[in-house]
C-alpha cells in the first residue's frame, strides 16, 4: 500500500513572534538608568567616587545587567527558531527518503501489444495520432452492426453453429497470440539472470474457449526450450494498482522475481454480439525490479512508477503524488493515455491536469490526450495494461514521460511511465 501522505509529519510553518526591538530597547535604557541610579543611591558616602570601582558600579554593572535582561528573550526566540528549523530539516530529509523509496520503479524489460489495427508499421503511433477511431462494423453473420473492434474473423457459413464458430475463432486466435508473445519476448526471457525466479500471470477472457489455456501456454514455452517458470498464484485479475502491491512486496524484502504478465481479451461475435464500444487486445509485459533493468544484457525499455488511486474529487491530489513518485515535472508530461472515464470523469481528469500545469501537446498532428476507449475500444480485462503498453511503446519510440490514467468503478488511478533513456526531443509522427 502506498504511503499515507496525511500521516507524514508536517512542516512547522509558523515561527514565534520575535521580541519587539523598540520595547526591549526601552527596557534596556530603563534598566541601565535605573540600575545606575540605584547604585548611586546605595553607594556608601565614606567611599571615594573618583575611583574605577565607583564607575564600574555605577555604569558597567547596570549595563551588563540590562544587557542580560534584554538579551534573554532574544536568545530564547533564536533557540525556538533553531529548533523549528532543525525539525523541518530532519522532516524534509525523512519525507525525501520516503518519497525516494516510493519512487523506485518497475523496469519493463519487454512488451507485446497487439490489437485489431491493420498496420504493419507502428499501430500505437496510429492511436497517438488519432488516425483510427472506433466505427460500426457488421458481425460475421451479418445480423448486427456494432461499434466495436475485433481481430480478423473468418467468413461465417450458413449452417455453422454460432458457438462452434466463436470457439474455433478464439482458439486459433489465442494460439496465434500466445505464440506471437513468446516469439517477441523470447530473447528478453533468455537474458534474465538464471538466479532470478520467473512467474507468469496469465489472464484470458475468451467466452467460448473451454480448453486449459495454461497447458497450451506451457506447450509453446517448452517447444522453445525456455527457462523454468511458475504460474503466479494470484487469481484475481490485476489492474494498475497491482503494481503498488508488487512494489510493496519488493520493499518488504520478499524474495525477488521477474513477472511475465499476459492479458488477452476476446469476444463472441456470433453467439452474441460484442459489447458496443468494446475492443479486443493482447498485452504482455515482462517486468522486474528496477535495478535488474539496469544490467547491460537486459536494458529496460521503460520504467513504471507507483500508481496513485483516488476518487474523482481527489484526482488532482492523486495526480500530484503520481508526478512526484514518477519524478516528472508537469511541463515534461506531453501525453496522457486514459481509459474507463466517462465525460464527467474526463472533465475531472483534464481539470486536474490543468491545475497541475501538465503541458499536454496540442498539435493537430499528434494531440496530447489519447482516449483509448474512443480510439480502440474498451479492452475489458486488458484495458489497464493496454493503455500502459501504449504509453510504454510511445515513450520508448518518441521519448518523454507519459501519464496513464484509468477509472474503474469509483476510483481513478494515475501512474507515470518513463522511457529508459530520457529524451528532450519528440519527433513528429
Amino acid at each position: 500500500m502506498a504511503i499515507d501522505v496525511d500521516a507524514l509529519p508536517p512542516r512547522i510553518e509558523s515561527y514565534p513572534q520575535p521580541p519587539s526591538l523598540l520595547v526591549w530597547s526601552i527596557i534596556f535604557v530603563a534598566c541601565t538608568v535605573g540600575g545606575g541610579t540605584a547604585a548611586l543611591l546605595v553607594w556608601p558616602k565614606r567611599f571615594p567616587t573618583a575611583t574605577p570601582v565607583f564607575w564600574i558600579a555605577i555604569v558597567i554593572v547596570p549595563l551588563l545587567v540590562a544587557a542580560i535582561v534584554t538579551l534573554v528573550p532574544f536568545l530564547r526566540h533564536a533557540g525556538k527558531v533553531r529548533a523549528i528549523t532543525s525539525w523541518n530539516d530532519r522532516r524534509d530529509r525523512y519525507v525525501a527518503g520516503v518519497f525516494d523509496d516510493e519512487s523506485r520503479p518497475i523496469a519493463v524489460l519487454g512488451s507485446f501489444c497487439r490489437f485489431p489495427v491493420h498496420d504493419a508499421g507502428s499501430p500505437v503511433s496510429k492511436v497517438a495520432s488519432g488516425e483510427i477511431v472506433l466505427v460500426p462494423q457488421q458481425t460475421p453473420d451479418k445480423t448486427a452492426t456494432v461499434a466495436a473492434r475485433w481481430f480478423a474473423a473468418p467468413e461465417f457459413s450458413i449452417g455453422t453453429e454460432p458457438r462452434e464458430y466463436d470457439a474455433d475463432r478464439q482458439r486459433v486466435l489465442l494460439l496465434d497470440l500466445l505464440s506471437g508473445i513468446l516469439d517477441a519476448l523470447e530473447p528478453r526471457i533468455d537474458a534474465l539472470p538464471a538466479a532470478l525466479p520467473l512467474k507468469v500471470a496469465l489472464f484470458i477472457d475468451a467466452p467460448s474457449f473451454d480448453d486449459d489455456i495454461r497447458q497450451h501456454f506451457r506447450s509453446f514455452w517448452n517447444a522453445r526450450a525456455l527457462r523454468a517458470f511458475t504460474f503466479d498464484a494470484e487469481q484475481s485479475i490485476p489492474g494498475l494498482m497491482s503494481l503498488d502491491r508488487w512494489l510493496d512486496r519488493q520493499a518488504d524484502s520478499n524474495p525477488d522475481y521477474a513477472m511475465l504478465l499476459v492479458t488477452i481479451q476476446l469476444h463472441d461475435l456470433v453467439t452474441q454480439s460484442p459489447p458496443p464500444g468494446s475492443g479486443e487486445a493482447a498485452i504482455a509485459l515482462l517486468m522486474a525490479r528496477h535495478d535488474v533493468g539496469e544490467r547491460p544484457r537486459l536494458g529496460a525499455s521503460a520504467y513504471l512508477h507507483r500508481p496513485r488511486q483516488g476518487t474523482l474529487a481527489s484526482l488532482q491530489q492523486a495526480l500530484s503524488l503520481a508526478l512526484k513518485w514518477g519524478k516528472a515535472k508537469p511541463a515534461d508530461i506531453q501525453h496522457l493515455w486514459h481509459t474507463g472515464f466517462d465525460k464527467v470523469g474526463q472533465q475531472a481528469l483534464m481539470a486536474a491536469a490543468r491545475t497541475e500545469k501538465v503541458a499536454l501537446v496540442e498539435s493537430q498532428q499528434v494531440p496530447g490526450e489519447h482516449n483509448v476507449d474512443r480510439i480502440v475500444g474498451d479492452a475489458g480485462i486488458a484495458a489497464d495494461w493496454f493503455a500502459l503498453a501504449c504509453a510504454v511503446e510511445f515513450a520508448q519510440s518518441f521519448g518523454g514521460p507519459q501519464l496513464v490514467a484509468r477509472h474503474n468503478e469509483a476510483n481513478s488511478i494515475v501512474s507515470v511511465v518513463r522511457p529508459a533513456v530520457p529524451s528532450s526531443l519528440e519527433p513528429s509522427l
